[in-house]
């Protein structure tokens, strides 16, 4: 079915996108997002971090603790030439300015996108499409929220078999968390976050 978009995003995102482009003199243009440059920007995703307590203590349902930091929107210029995320956080009911990726990360999270949009499409019902970031393991996905959620890895730090660009469900995705940990944390090597 189709992707769903909270009602909660920020309603001036897109203007402060555009101011933050415009005073970071990104994409040469005066006003992008105001038609100065041909930029397309994305609807607003909600990012979400898993901190790695939680994670070792909760395993797979550590999910359900998973803290909702900003808002991530990608940012493509016509033609696709150039592609960047902004992340966005709000504050007081102020939304405010906090990053931009203009990096391979951004390229990988636009072919995430495509792949969990395409993951969707089969679902029965509407789901919720989330950014979820583990600091400890290096790793961010696309979360696909439903009853059959699933998750694709955009960010993967890790040497060796990387999982970015592939679509994993709850307990595949933890499980390479787990083997991602160890690295982060060495005070409690092999710990299982799946037997939890």
């Amino acid at each position: 079915m189709a992707i769903s978009l909270r009602a909660d995003a920020p309603r001036d995102g897109a203007k402060v996108i555009g101011k933050a482009v415009r005073d970071l003199g990104l994409f040469g243009s005066d006003d992008p997002l105001a038609g100065g440059a041909a930029l397309d920007l994305s609807k607003p995703i909600p990012i979400y971090r898993l901190k790695l307590d939680d994670l070792r203590e909760y395993g797979v349902a550590s999910l359900d603790k998973a803290e909702m930091v900003g808002w991530r929107y990608l940012l493509e210029t016509e033609g696709g030439g150039e592609v960047s995320y902004v992340d966005l956080h709000e504050r007081n009911n102020d939304t405010r300015f906090s990053s931009i990726a203009r990096n391979p990360n951004a390229a990988a999270l636009l072919e995430a996108a495509g792949l969990a949009e395409r993951a969707a499409k089969p679902l029965e019902g509407d789901c919720e499409l989330r950014a979820i970031e583990v600091p400890a393991a290096k790793v961010a996905a696309l979360w696909i929220v439903h009853a059959t959620a699933s998750f694709v890895p955009y960010i993967d730090g890790a040497a060796g078999a990387p999982i970015r660009g592939k679509q994993l469900s709850p307990q595949d995705f933890f499980a390479e968390l787990n083997k991602r940990l160890p690295e982060a944390d060495e005070r409690a090597p092999g710990r299982d976050l799946m037997s939890r």
